[in-house]
């Protein structure tokens, strides 16, 4: 007998997924149909295991299509039995693991091209002509070579400037990962404007707000998005609409893309980073053009990166490990850089690793969890070209850094690193040759200051806290940011009175100058290795007229999903019927993704005035964490 029969196992799906029962039939298309989102199968096979199912390691969700399907690769193993499922499967017998990985240690010894550049634009430039013919960015059906990448920027930098986008126009790029990205972000960059990326598909609200917020000059993105996007802008920004380019006709324009263009300079503002998604607070973090630069060199010593380091990542590029740590860092080394669409498809991420003999990725510590899910059949990847799996963007677990690395025989590969992005991305990196360690309660290591880099814990009062004592965690670096776009108020709390930056995290630093994150000072939620504001998730929350009041916040109780977002919603129709439930509930659910591009875990109904307030009436976020860990 399975742990669950199908039935049982419907019915738990459909809660995860707020749906009716009667929607999920057998052949229902999961992706496409139902919209099952990474984290709902993770939810899905903690309750399994819970309910005395086998632990599941390995699932194969390549060919997995229908709810049928995933019973039998879930609960099953993917052994039918002979019973008949909609389109017929392999069994996969388990092999013994490969010979144990040894880890190669690297000095970083190539001989740098850019020691006289300063800027990371003009970093790209020196490339291209010391290393025209080398490959620089592999994708799924194209290649482009360094000549080619910086001759298609040079055409887009010429197009924009017949645009009247130049010196300081801050420019909007909404793409997917793609030669188009690439080619917009380096392009815009030539004429020393600054560049605001979102993320491949985001909502027309968010991208207006952005653009409002920054007055931007123009709003590119790519053909089959332009369509829809231009007209909900136009309806939401009036006239105040900014120009809208398509990458396709910036680079169709005729131009004359050999005319020298403005020499950028160190202190140019480069990049703008969003890390907030609604109209309550926008905090645009700006690096200078020195800034990216500086973090760029930062991070490849530690790390022994070189220009034969074959860099192989799934991270959206319109954030800073992905942008910062996986696409400059290759790119200003002249090695190899293969890309592959930002969504979390573990068999991709490790038949990419495989086949093109991967030495570098990256990824945040839940990627590695999902991957040992749902990665399949580990002995069919052979993975032993990989010499460094960084792991950074939330907290870190030393379980998923023994399984990872057990599961494919790659002892010590997985090395944590921590960063943020007013730092531009990189702070400390645990060392390749130091042992992963972790404290008594479990917060892993995660290394020294990268070079330049400086931190400190301090107390509530600024002191300088003793070693192995929790504080505050400060930093202040070439690479930080020069504060939030048109945010006084949130820089005025982001600097200390001598320039340090304020991460927002707590930790402490060891004997040896090696520091470990033990916490955060707000109620900031970080859900596979997304930072999610709270207020942000009750604003899109309460924006439903059945909704008096909410509160989200994050609960890691150690399940596979880490971190995830609860949110917890007061209205008079909790004591309605279990279809008016579970209506509200769905709509909930969805407004939050519509507004966040957030898949809300966690949606709870409570009568009002139950939620507890603080004395002054504010939400009580830290009482209400604390009596659910303490139930």
């Amino acid at each position: 007998m399975p742990p669950i029969e199908y039935s049982e196992f419907v019915e738990l799906l459909a809660e995860e997924l707020l749906l009716d029962p009667r929607h999920l039939q057998p052949d229902a298309p999961l992706w496409s149909g139902l919209g099952v989102h990474p984290i709902d199968l993770m939810h899905l096979a903690e309750r399994l295991e819970a309910r005395g199912g086998q632990p599941l390691v390995g699932v194969d969700l390549h060919a997995v299509h229908t709810v049928e399907e995933l019973y039998w690769e879930m609960v099953m193993g993917g052994d039918h039995g002979g019973a008949s499922v909609v389109g017929s499967r392999a069994s996969h017998a388990r092999s013994t693991p490969a010979e144990p990985h040894e880890l190669v240690l690297r000095r970083y010894l190539p001989e740098d091209i850019h020691t006289d550049v300063t800027t990371i634009v003009g970093a790209l430039s020196r490339r291209a002509a010391v290393t025209p013919d080398r490959e620089a960015l592999t994708f799924p059906h194209t290649a482009l070579t360094f000549r080619q990448l910086a001759r298609r920027a040079a055409h887009v930098a010429a197009a924009l400037q017949r645009h009247d986008v130049g010196q300081g126009a801050r420019v909007v790029l909404v793409h997917d990962h793609g030669p188009g990205f690439f080619s917009g972000f380096w392009g815009t960059l030539l004429v020393r404007a600054v560049v605001v990326p979102l993320s491949g598909v985001p909502r027309p609200e968010r991208i207006a707000m952005v653009a409002r917020h920054i007055r931007a000059a123009a709003i590119v993105t790519a053909r089959p998005l332009a369509r829809p996007i231009q007209q909900r802008l136009e309806v939401a920004l009036g006239d105040a609409t900014p120009a809208f380019l398509t990458i396709e006709e910036l680079l169709a324009e005729r131009v004359d893309a050999t005319r020298p263009l403005p020499a950028a300079e160190p202190g140019d503002l480069a990049l703008i980073q969003f890390t907030s998604g609604t109209t309550g607070d926008p905090r645009g973090v700006m690096l200078t053009q020195a800034a990216l630069l500086a973090n760029v060199r930062q991070m490849i010593p530690p790390a022994g990166l070189s220009a034969d380091d074959v860099f192989v990542s799934w991270l959206p590029v319109w954030h800073d490990l992905g942008l910062i740590a996986m696409t400059m860092c290759p790119l200003y080394l002249g090695a190899r850089l293969v890309l592959l669409p930002a969504k979390l498809s573990p068999h991709d991420w490790l038949s990419a690793i495989a086949q093109y003999r991967a030495t570098i990725t990256a990824a945040p510590d839940f990627a590695y969890r999902y991957t040992l899910r749902f990665g399949g059949h580990f002995e069919q990847f052979d993975l032993s070209s990989l010499r460094l799996a960084l792991v950074a963007g939330e907290p870190i677990r030393r379980s998923t850094i023994d399984r990872f690395e057990e599961a494919f025989a790659l002892p010590g590969v997985m090395r944590p690193g921590y960063g943020l992005a007013e730092a531009t991305v990189g702070v400390t990196f645990l060392n390749l040759k130091e042992r992963v360690s972790v404290d008594q309660n479990g917060h892993v290591c995660v290394g020294h200051p990268l070079p330049g880099v400086d931190v400190e814990v301090r107390g509530e009062c600024g002191e300088e806290r003793e070693r192995e004592v929790v504080g505050a965690v400060w930093v202040r670096s070439p690479a930080q940011t020069v504060g939030y776009f048109r945010n006084p108020a949130q820089n005025a709390h982001l600097f200390s009175h001598d320039g340090w930056v304020r991460t927002g995290d707590l930790g402490w630093m060891d004997s040896d100058g090696r520091l470990t994150i033990v916490g955060r000072e707000k109620d900031l939620i970080i859900t596979a290795g997304r930072p999610v504001p709270p207020s942000e998730v009750e604003e899109a929350a309460e924006s439903i007229d059945a909704v008096s009041w909410s509160m989200a916040i994050g609960l890691d109780v150690g399940g596979e999903t880490g971190e995830q977002v609860h949110l917890f919603v007061e209205c008079a129709t909790v004591t309605g019927s279990r279809r008016e439930k579970l209506s509200l509930m769905q709509q909930v659910r969805s407004r939050v993704h519509e507004w966040l591009e957030l898949r809300t875990t966690r949606v709870h109904l409570v009568p009002p005035g139950t939620l507890p307030r603080t004395e002054t009436g504010k939400r009580a976020r830290n009482r209400l964490r604390a009596s659910l860990l303490t139930s």
